[in-house]
């Protein structure tokens, strides 16, 4: 066997030695993917290389020499293969806890979200039907209504809870001198003509109040669409800055 071939094989062992330092700081992790065999084969992995290396360079005949050489060949595959499963395994791990802190942060996001929409509904004055607005009603007071202030109209699928306020399906907020007043002019179609086919096709409309001076209108109306996420709804085809 010639001076290359004994030095590249020194080099394979070097590199086994280096590799299985790396694995053996790992080997409670990689007891849980590996066979227990395995596990003690990396712990004895750095005396076999030594002792193979030593007989493929100093064998008494030509075949021990070989054969050694042979298993130093088959000991550097296993070695390099253990590593990189380990790689594997630890990069696996690493895309797994990431997923895992992500999740936590949307379900995170997702209850703070509908706490604010909760608060943000249970703050109106009244939450009304949209069909028993569109005219006075001798039984209904809504002295309230016609106040200056802004209003939500939420639209729900038929099979939702009436008593779940919070699980609309879309929303439009609107400011006026007078709140009925801006309700009824959406319901009348001279309004954001999403809330108009809403009505006409006689889904479920609930109406929230929300009285405050006619000076604030425009950014009380702009903390609702935030907090109500109707920028993503029928205000965002509407214009913020323009009054029912």
């Amino acid at each position: 066997m010639d001076m290359s071939t004994l030095k590249t094989m020194q080099e394979a062992a070097a590199a086994i030695g280096s590799a299985t330092k790396y694995i053996g700081a790992a080997n409670l992790e990689l007891g849980k993917v590996a066979l227990p065999a395995m596990k003690s084969a990396v712990g004895n992995v750095p005396k076999a290389v030594e002792k193979t290396f030593d007989t493929a360079r100093h064998g008494q005949s030509a075949d021990e020499r070989k054969h050694a050489a042979v298993v130093l060949g088959v000991g550097v595959v296993a070695v390099v293969g253990l590593t990189v499963a380990t790689v594997a395994h630890f990069s696996h791990k690493i895309h797994k806890s990431r997923m895992v802190r992500a999740q936590k942060r949307q379900v995170a996001a997702a209850l703070a979200r509908e706490k604010q929409i909760d608060e943000t509904i249970a703050s109106a004055v009244a939450l009304r039907p949209a069909d028993a607005l569109a005219k006075d009603d001798a039984g209904e007071d809504l002295a309230f209504a016609k106040e200056p202030g802004c209003f939500a109209m939420f639209t729900y699928d038929h099979d939702v809870a009436a008593d779940d306020a919070a699980a609309y399906r879309d929303v439009y907020v609107g400011a006026a001198a007078s709140m009925l007043e801006g309700v009824r002019k959406q319901l009348d179609g001279k309004g954001n003509l999403y809330v108009f086919a809403d009505a006409c096709y006689k889904r479920p409309v609930q109406v929230a109040f929300f009285p405050c001076d006619e000076s604030a209108l425009l950014d009380e109306r702009a903390r609702l669409v935030k907090a109500l996420g109707a920028d993503d709804s029928y205000n965002a085809v509407d214009f913020p800055n323009e009054l029912d």
